[in-house]
Order: structure tokens, then sequence, then C-alpha cells
């Protein structure tokens, strides 16, 4: 029953950042739901000096933990847009489907640690 398990450690490193498509920034998925049983998404991501990832939304919850850079957080709740700085080991969480961006207007690079979890179904 054990054999089917996933357990690993692992260095999250910058140089693995990837460009995905429709937002700024770069990312790196180090667990990535494959099993059926898995819903944990978690990676690694960085905002270069003035990107902005935009409005966007989804379903899954999800935390971003800054571990060096400043940056800015935006979201949507009833129509209200709400913002915030964040700086290293400032958390931001929100629930699925709330609308948010991040961006970066400082000089030196924004990276975090994220996780969300997979909704089933």
């Amino acid at each position: 029953m054990d054999a089917d398990k996933e357990v690993w450690v692992k260095q999250f490193r910058e140089e693995e950042l990837e460009r995905v498509p429709g937002i700024m920034g770069k990312f790196k998925r180090y667990a990535n739901p494959s099993k059926p049983r898995q819903r944990l998404i978690a990676g690694l991501g960085r905002l270069e000096p003035g990107e902005d990832m935009g409005w966007h939304s989804h379903p899954e919850e999800e935390i971003f933990i800054v571990v060096s850079g400043n940056g800015i957080v935006r979201w949507k709740l009833n129509d209200k847009i709400f913002e915030a700085e964040v700086h290293p080991w400032f958390a931001f969480y929100k629930e699925g489907d709330v609308a948010h961006q991040m961006l970066n207007p400082n000089p030196e690079p924004l990276i975090g640690v994220v996780a969300k979890v997979k909704i089933d179904g």
C-alpha cells in the first residue's frame, strides 16, 4: 500500500523557473497533482522589477509566501479592490475564485513559494 506513495526532499532552484503563457513572471511546480488522490500544487515563483501578473482567478485555495524582495498584492471582493504590501516572510492567502494580482514595482526581484490545493472533481 505504501509503495505508491510519493515522498521527496528537494531544493527549489531559481534557474529552473520558466515563463507561463498568459502571465508575467517565471514559475516552477514541484508538487503537481498527477494521481487521483493528490491535491497539493506547490512551487516557486519570481517577478522581475516592473512585472505584474495581471488580474486572474482560479478555483484553488492558494498561499504565496515571500522569501525575498517586496511587492504588492491586490484582490477583489464584493466589487471592491483591496491592496497590501508584501515583504520577506509575509504570506498572501486567498480562497478559491477570488480575483487577484501580484506586482513588483521595486528594483529587486520578488521571489516566493506558492502552494495551492486542487479542487476535487
